[in-house]
C-alpha cells in the first residue's frame, strides 16, 4: 500500500535534512513524501528544494505563509494520495524500518493504525519512551508521530488550527470511531527535545487550549469513563505538571483555570476508574494535583524522576 508521509516544516534548517534523509531512506520505497514549507525564514525552503531535485517523483513541496503546525497538516491530507499516512515532525527523524515494521504489522492483523514506541533525545542522548504500554486507547501517547493510520479512519477527521492540542484532539477523536489497532513494539521514531520544541515551550498561556480541545472530544461522547481518563491523564496530570515545571508569570493563573476546569468535572477524584487502576505512585501526583498541591508534585518528580506515570 502506498503510504502518504506528511512533513510540516517551519524554521528547522538545523534538523532538516536528518529528518528527510531518514524518510528518503527507508526500507518501505512505496511511499509520497508531502512537505509544506509553512513560511520558513531560515534555510529550508533550499534545503527541500535539494531533495526534491533528488526524489522528483517521491517529493510534493508546497510553499505556504506561515499559518502554524495543524493547517500545514490539513493540507497534507487534502493532497494525500496514499491508503496509508504518517506523520513526521520535521525536527525529528525515524529508524530506517520504521514504515516496513509497522505497515507489516498493519496488513498482517488488518489493523486500521498501528503505534510503535518512541525514543526522546536530548543533548544527542535518548531515551526510550513506550508508546505501546497502555490498557486503554484513552491513556497513550496522543502524539500522531509514532502512529501509521489507514486513510479510511481518517476520513475527514482534521486538526484544530491555531491551537495547541492539535495533535491530542486529532487523535483522540479517531479513538472514538473505535479503530482496530495493533501495537509495534520498538522505538522507531525519535522525538527531538530541543530550546525550540514543543516541549520545552514555556508559554503558559497556551496550554489553556487543552479545555478547547478536550470540550470538542467530549461533545461527542456519552461516555463518562472516557470523559475522566482525558481529563484525569491529560490536564490533571500531564497539562498541570507541564505549567508547574515553566518558568513564567502565567503559571499560577493557567494551573487555577485548569483545576477550576477539572473540578467542575471531576467531583470526586477517587470515584474515577482511571484513578482506581492507577499505580501507587501515579496516585500520589494525582491527589496532590487534584488539591491544588502541584508544586508538591513538581519537588517529587524533580527528585525522583523514576516516578512511573
Amino acid at each position: 500500500m502506498k503510504l502518504s508521509v506528511i512533513v510540516p516544516v517551519y524554521n528547522t534548517e538545523n534538523y532538516l535534512d536528518k529528518c528527510l534523509k531518514s524518510i528518503l531512506n527507508q526500507s518501505y520505497q512505496n511511499i509520497e513524501v508531502i512537505i509544506i514549507n509553512d513560511g520558513s525564514t531560515d534555510n529550508s525552503e533550499e534545503i527541500i528544494n535539494n531533495y526534491k531535485e533528488q526524489y522528483p517523483d517521491k517529493i510534493i513541496s508546497i510553499n505556504e505563509e506561515n499559518h502554524g503546525q495543524a493547517y500545514s497538516r490539513n493540507k497534507g491530507l487534502e493532497i494525500a494520495s496514499g491508503k496509508l499516512i504518517s506523520f513526521v515532525d520535521s525536527d525529528d527523524y525515524i529508524e530506517p524500518d520504521m514504515f516496513k515494521k509497522m505497515i507489516d504489522v498493519l496488513e498482517s492483523e488488518n489493523s486500521d493504525m498501528v503505534i510503535c514506541d518512541m525514543y526522546y533525545e536530548k543533548h544527542s542522548k535518548k531515551e526510550k519512551v513506550s508508546g505501546t504500554d497502555f490498557e486503554n486507547i484513552y491513556e497513550s501517547i496522543v502524539s500522531v508521530c509514532n502512529k501509521i493510520f489507514k486513510k479510511t479512519i481518517i476520513n475527514n477527521q482534521k486538526f484544530i488550527e491555531n491551537m495547541w492540542y492539535e495533535d491530542y484532539n486529532f487523535f483522540v477523536n479517531i479513538c472514538l470511531k473505535n479503530p482496530k489497532y495493533s501495537l509495534c513494539q520498538e522505538p522507531l521514531y525519535t522525538y527531538n527535545i530541543h530550546d525550540n520544541s514543543t516541549m520545552n515551550n514555556n508559554n503558559s498561556l497556551k496550554n489553556l487550549d487543552i479545555i478547547i480541545a478536550t470540550e470538542d472530544i467530549i461533545s461527542k461522547t456519552e461516555d463518562t469513563d472516557i470523559k475522566d481518563t482525558l481529563i484525569v491523564n491529560h490536564i490533571l496530570l500531564d497539562a498541570i505538571n507541564r505549567v508547574q515545571m515553566q518558568k513564567n508569570k502565567d503559571k499560577k493563573n493557567v494551573i487555577n483555570k485548569l483545576n477550576i476546569y477539572i473540578h467542575k468535572n471531576i467531583k470526586n477524584i477517587f470515584q474515577t476508574k482511571v484513578y482506581k487502576k492507577s499505580s501507587f505512585k501515579k496516585k500520589i501526583i494525582l491527589v496532590l494535583n487534584f488539591y491544588r498541591l502541584s508544586l508538591i508534585s513538581k519537588v517529587l518528580l524533580k527528585i525522583k524522576r523514576s516516578v512511573n506515570i
